[in-house]
């Protein structure tokens, strides 16, 4: 029960957002979005994002890049 709820929840969240410490975000669509860490660097479907300027990343309602939904 608790599983389906918290799926529920993250339904809503069409976008995860990374920001690097210079404040500059980046969004990615949460459809099929697969990530992963790898020799110092995120890999977030076709981008390579280096660890060490990641600031923090969030789950989204839209693309805070674009601001489209």
């Amino acid at each position: 029960m608790i599983a389906s709820s918290l799926s529920e929840m993250a339904k809503k969240y069409s976008y995860l957002t990374i920001e690097m410490i210079d404040g500059k975000k980046t969004s990615f669509s949460t459809a099929s979005l697969t990530f992963y860490i790898q020799n110092g660097k995120l890999m977030a479907g076709t981008m390579e994002l280096t660890i060490a300027v990641l600031g923090k990343m969030h789950f989204s309602t839209h693309d805070e890049t674009t601001g489209s939904s």
